[in-house]
Order: structure tokens, then C-alpha cells, then sequence
């Protein structure tokens, strides 16, 4: 009997075990458009090239002459996307996967383990970006979102935010794709993993599904624009906030600005960034998230979320 690589989608079976981060990584992912490829040796097979700052199968399948995840040119933006395969490993079928974690594969058991994800404080509604898929034999491809964070009293995760998108159409042309994020309560997250799949059902991944995916970007409501990997890195604290709200720029913007919007995208706040540093009162808003863009001339080079929690 064929052994399929177990490749648990369920937030349930996925571990969050995230080390320390610098000051102004809470709320970016490095390259949401898979621009950033190295080259790894692999003795006695060809070299091959794996994302830098997102976790593949690659690195074990290398070992026996396979690569799932691979570069391509036809893009949507920028130079590069990624190109995820379901493929023939000896006895057993493997997905091409692409995640904010870390992967683990054991050739000889056919099981996967994804563990880990970055450090995330903001609250997003969407997750939107662009694919093509070409499915084999009606397969199915996935992408999942979660946000969790760490409860110290129960010594463990709770999921805090999740959302997934799923289709088994044949897709040849860039299509933008959307998952909905649904939170389950006003917990502010500590982590964040992202995950594509060219195969959703690890009982029988296909081999010869393929999915393409590039140039992500997260979105709140009304449609405002959060940046993935913004130009000026922004911390917020605390958050929540009650009445008092800080914002640490990583460097000062020269024509500042910093405009909040509550969850029906109206403007409830704007005002002048002359400082690296600075503080604005809040207290006349209400109860509720937040958004906000950090604007340089008429750029957007900052964004994120924050809670406002009860008074």
C-alpha cells in the first residue's frame, strides 16, 4: 500500500514555537512577492534554489533528487514567484509547500511536521494576493492563515485568528485570491503563520498539481491597505491601549503623517509626524480595533492595527 506524506492543515497539529525577534519585527513578513532565492549545494544531485525566508520540503527532498518548491519568471510583479508541485517521492506522494514555519520531513515514516511562524501583533481581515493553479485528477489547493498567541496560565496556544481559501479549478491566468480572516475574540495575536499547499487532502495528494503564488498583502476593513514588509517598521504600545497610544518609528519620515481608521474604514484621526516618537491621546475613541497608515509625502511606507479596550 502507497504511503502519502501526512501534511496536517489543522491548526490543531501545528505547533507555534516562536524564539525572539528584533524590536521592529511585530507586524511584516520579509518578501510577501518570493523575490528571494539561495543556492544550496546538494551532493551527489544538482544544486537547487529554496525561498530564503520561507520554509519548503526542499531541504529533505532534496536529499533524495526531489524539489517541490521551485523559482519561475512569470510573474505579477517583481522578478520571481514561487512554483509549488505535488510530486512522486519513491512510495509516497509529497505537496509543494510554502510556509512562514519551519517543515520537517521524515523520508522513512512519510510524515511532515510544520512548526513555528514569525512574531505578529496586528489583527488583519484579509489575506489577499495572486495565484494560478493547474490541478491533477480534481485536486485542490489551500491556503491557510492563523494567528495565535501564547496563554501563560494554560501554558500553550490559543487560536486567535484563522482563515483559509480553497479551490480546485483549473486557473491559467494570475487570479487574485482572498482568505477572510475570522477572529474568535479580542485578543491582541503574538504569532502569525501563513501556509500554501498544491495539495489540500494529504490522504491522496496528487501528483502533477501545480500551483503558482505571488505578491501577498494584508487588508483590513474597507478595503485599507496593510503592508506586509513595510519601508518604515512601526511599533505600537501598549495594546491594547486605553487612553494613551505610542507609535516607534524605525526612522523618521521627512513629510510624516499618520491617518487611523476604525473598522468601517472611516477616518477617525490624522495628524503630523514630526518626531521619531510620539504619543496621541485617544481618549475620545471608542472600544473597538483600529487601523492606521503612516503616510510620507503620498506614500504609504507604515501600517498596522492596535486595540482600544475597555475604560
Amino acid at each position: 500500500m502507497k504511503k502519502h506524506l501526512l501534511f496536517f492543515i489543522a491548526i490543531i497539529f501545528i505547533s507555534f514555537q516562536l524564539q525572539a525577534q528584533s524590536y521592529y519585527n511585530n507586524d511584516s513578513i520579509t518578501d510577501p512577492g518570493f523575490e528571494k532565492w539561495i543556492i544550496n549545494p546538494n551532493p551527489p544531485y544538482e544544486p537547487y534554489e529554496d525561498l530564503e525566508y520561507w520554509g519548503t520540503p526542499n531541504e529533505f527532498t532534496s536529499l533524495i533528487g526531489v524539489i517541490t518548491v521551485t523559482k519561475d519568471t512569470n510573474t505579477t510583479y517583481g522578478n520571481y514567484v514561487a512554483r509549488l508541485e505535488t510530486k512522486y517521492i519513491y512510495a509516497f506522494e509529497v505537496p509543494g509547500v510554502v510556509t512562514l514555519g519551519e517543515i520537517k520531513v521524515d523520508i522513512i515514516t512519510a510524515d511532515i511536521e510544520i512548526t513555528g511562524g514569525i512574531p505578529f501583533t496586528g489583527k488583519p481581515l484579509r489575506l489577499k494576493g495572486f495565484f494560478k493553479y493547474q490541478p491533477h485528477n480534481n485536486d485542490t489547493c489551500v491556503v491557510v492563515v492563523f494567528l495565535t498567541r501564547f496563554i501563560p496560565i494554560k501554558g500553550k496556544r490559543d487560536t486567535l485568528g484563522v482563515g483559509s481559501f480553497f479551490s480546485g479549478d483549473t486557473i491559467s491566468d494570475w487570479t487574485e485570491f482572498t482568505v477572510e480572516i475570522q477572529y474568535l475574540n479580542e485578543e491582541i495575536p503574538d504569532s502569525l503563520s501563513i501556509i500554501f499547499s498544491s495539495s489540500y487532502n494529504y490522504n491522496n495528494p496528487v501528483p502533477g498539481s501545480v500551483m503558482w503564488i505571488d505578491n501577498l498583502v494584508f487588508e483590513g476593513n474597507e478595503g485599507i491597505a496593510l503592508d506586509i514588509i513595510p519601508k518604515v517598521r512601526v511599533n505600537v504600545y501598549p495594546n491594547p491601549a486605553t487612553d494613551n497610544i505610542t507609535f516607534d518609528l524605525e526612522e523618521y519620515p521627512e513629510e510624516g503623517e499618520i491617518i487611523i481608521y476604525n473598522t468601517e474604514g472611516r477616518q477617525v484621526y490624522s495628524g503630523e509626524v514630526k518626531q521619531q516618537r510620539f504619543t496621541i491621546d485617544i481618549t475620545g475613541l471608542t472600544t473597538g480595533n483600529y487601523y492606521y497608515q503612516l503616510i510620507d509625502g503620498s506614500v504609504r511606507v507604515g501600517s498596522g492595527s492596535f486595540v482600544i479596550g475597555e475604560k
